[in-house]
């Protein structure tokens, strides 16, 4: 499971997404898995190296010595304690995920005329960049002031849910 992972890791996300959206032609459902098809590699492996890592703790060993069964210590002890970097990545695919949606509709692969993006509102503002130069300059400083915020919400969960960054912190506080 892990050499395939690694097989689509291999390509770029934009160049997949282009590749699966371009095979199977341009439609919301197959933009969003085109999208989520790239990010499946970096889940399983932060779930494998969490789950990895997490079994050899202490508490582990004590549900175990309960009688608990394997499953069990999974779903309610090893899961909640690799949901931390989970979530950060969640939203940190999220500003990638926009990213590669705009460069897709920009490229005209994307979102078609029914719904909005900002990469056809870059694409279609390009012929009049002389003229009216905010028509590009605005949904260009929005799509990157989303992707900032995504990018800063998931650096404060980080911080927040890190143990080790709580305790320094607490200690700075002090």
């Amino acid at each position: 499971v892990q050499r395939v992972m690694e097989g689509i890791m291999a390509f770029p996300s934009l160049v997949l997404a282009l590749a699966l959206v371009a095979l199977a032609g341009p439609s919301v459902v197959i933009l969003w898995f085109a999208i989520a098809f790239s990010a499946i590699p970096r889940y399983a492996r932060l779930v494998r190296s969490g789950v990895l890592t997490q079994k050899e703790r202490e508490y582990v060993y004590a549900a175990r010595a309960m009688g608990q069964s394997p499953l069990r210590i999974l779903i309610k002890q090893i899961l909640p304690n690799i949901m931390a970097p989970i979530a950060v990545q969640i939203t940190l695919d999220f500003a990638r995920a926009i990213s590669v949606e705009a460069a897709l509709s920009y490229l005209g692969l994307g979102l078609s005329v029914p719904y909005i993006s900002w990469g056809t509102m870059i694409k279609d503002a390009q012929d009049f960049l002389e003229v009216a130069p905010w028509l590009a300059i605005f949904p260009g400083l929005a799509l990157a002031g989303f992707i900032l915020a995504f990018t800063l919400v998931g650096d404060a969960l980080r911080d927040r849910m890190d143990p080790r960054m709580r305790r320094s912190l607490s200690r700075r506080m002090v």
